[in-house]
């Protein structure tokens, strides 16, 4: 089978943490190659960015392709609409001069989702879905427009199939989006076990500089309002301090913080900013416990990662974290206490960790969508 894989957002190209790329990146990669080591063809398309506009290798039967359009987010004077008709028209110019016939296109993002509407009326070929968020879950924080809602809706409207990756998004869609039942279809990411393993404390705490006494809670994800960072920096602050937990430390891997953190405890908060992908690892197996403070997640990769590390996860009850997260068996949703004074818990709740994260597995993902590719 060959498969146009449409992501707007984000090149999977780019590091994971740069700009805005994050956990759609990580699922683009991840599922294209592993629907590659399925015996499939995966083309990707994304937006020119930097000056590349050449044809990148992600591995076997993995290409991405850079169609000479700027980003979104780089045209902040074009309306969504007419961004899609500029970036549309440019992708169909490329696959008819390619006389690239493909079986399907997979949408990654609603801005993705309406290209793939204008695809689908020039090829006649079905176009599946993954928003990774929804505008209706993030308005309560005033971080996404109506706007965006309605466009959200005509791309559920339009697909043949969404692909969510667990039951409260599922039930979103079709709550607020009206979304018919039959066309949401379930399936949970994966993580790399290969990359995110148990390891030696000690070995990555000395690898990265960290004393060995201290304990260390991790943040990783970028910093804005709908990650929690604002909550968890306060709520860490205050805690630390009424605890008088002196070897307490919070340690923050993502883009540069506000200003107004740096009145912080800056010997308690250490501000990490962006680290390579490959290095995250040993940033895990370094921390005691993994904080997910988001006030919306659709899945939560950090706390799948952090579990197949071995890590207890403390994370907030919304969207996908409860799939992951099995309160009081692998981590808490939500108490700092618990985990930081009892050590046999973290290691109990680090070996149930292993255990469910063994569960996701992005080979699973691949087979699965292969099953509705098919229909």
């Amino acid at each position: 089978m060959k498969i146009a894989l449409i992501s707007y957002w984000s090149c999977p190209c780019l590091p994971v943490g740069q700009g805005k790329n994050g956990g759609m990146s990580i699922y683009i990669r991840n599922i294209a190659q592993s629907l590659s080591k399925r015996g499939h063809t995966v083309d990707i398309f994304t937006p020119v960015h930097d000056g590349n506009d050449t044809i990148n290798t992600l591995g076997k039967n993995i290409n991405v392709i850079h169609i000479s359009i700027p980003s979104y987010h780089h045209q902040v004077r074009l309306t969504a609409e007419k961004y899609v008709r500029r970036f549309s028209r440019n992708l169909i110019s490329s696959l008819t001069e390619r006389k690239d016939d493909y079986n399907l296109f997979y949408c990654h993002y609603y801005f993705s989702g309406l290209v793939g509407i204008e695809l689908k009326k020039e090829f006649n070929k079905p176009i599946f879905v993954t928003f990774h968020s929804l505008s209706k879950l993030k308005e309560e924080k005033g971080s996404d427009s109506h706007q965006r809602f309605l466009l959200e809706k005509k791309v559920s409207e339009k697909a043949n199939f969404i692909i969510v990756s667990g039951t409260d998004e599922k039930e979103n869609l079709i709550s607020f989006y009206k979304t018919s039942e039959n066309k949401i279809k379930i399936i949970p990411p994966g993580v790399n076990h290969n990359l995110f393993h148990k390891r030696d404390q000690a070995e990555s705490r000395k690898l990265l500089n960290i004393k060995p006494d201290n304990f260390i809670f991790l943040f990783v994800g970028r910093l804005e309002e709908t990650k929690g960072i604002n909550l968890l920096l306060d709520a860490f602050d205050k805690w630390q301090k009424n605890k008088k937990a002196k070897n307490a430390n919070l340690y923050v891997i993502g883009e540069s913080v506000n200003q107004k953190y740096q009145s912080l405890n800056q010997e308690k908060i250490k501000f990490i900013g962006q680290v390579p992908y490959s290095k995250l690892p040993y940033f895990y197996n370094a921390a005691d416990v993994v904080v997910v403070p988001s006030y919306y997640e659709s899945f939560g990769f950090v706390a799948l990662e952090a579990n197949s590390s071995g890590l207890p996860v403390i994370a907030s009850d919304v969207g996908g974290l409860p799939d992951i997260i099995k309160d009081g068996v692998n981590g808490y949703l939500f108490s700092m206490d618990k985990l930081y004074n009892n050590h046999i818990l973290r290691k109990i709740m680090g070996e149930n960790a292993i255990r469910i994260s063994s569960q996701f597995s992005w080979e699973k993902t691949a087979r699965k969508l292969e099953e509705y590719f098919y229909i």
